[in-house]
């Protein structure tokens, strides 16, 4: 069973205004591979480095390195991460990267 780990809803990356965010799909998949490489290295500070103010206040990185180091208490080792595709949610312009963990498959959903 597909599950997600749904960092849209928590984590909104980036400065840009939607139109912006919108035209620019290189820099969202930038900006979202960024963020999980920042989270493997154990960089919070790093990884919270796009969020807007709203997202920045309620993300901490002590929330944030929790979220992070707790997937694989249940999901087992990180094994790959797969190409990132875009879609939106809504309208809300995403970047999914496919997490294949030991004994769970997961997508980060960066918005």
């Amino acid at each position: 069973m597909l599950r997600t780990l749904l960092l849209c809803s928590t984590l909104l990356v980036g400065a840009l205004s939607p139109p912006q965010a919108a035209a620019d799909p290189a820099q969202r998949e930038a900006r979202a591979i960024a963020l999980l490489d920042a989270m493997d290295a154990a960089d919070w500070e790093g990884a919270r480095r796009d969020f807007n103010d709203e997202v920045a206040a309620a993300v901490t990185a002590d929330r944030l390195s929790a979220l992070w180091t707790g997937i694989p208490a249940q999901a087992g080792a990180l094994v790959e991460r797969g190409a990132a595709r875009h879609d939106t949610r809504g309208d809300v312009p995403v970047v999914i990267i496919p997490l294949q963990f030991e004994r769970l498959p997961l997508e980060a959903i960066v918005a």
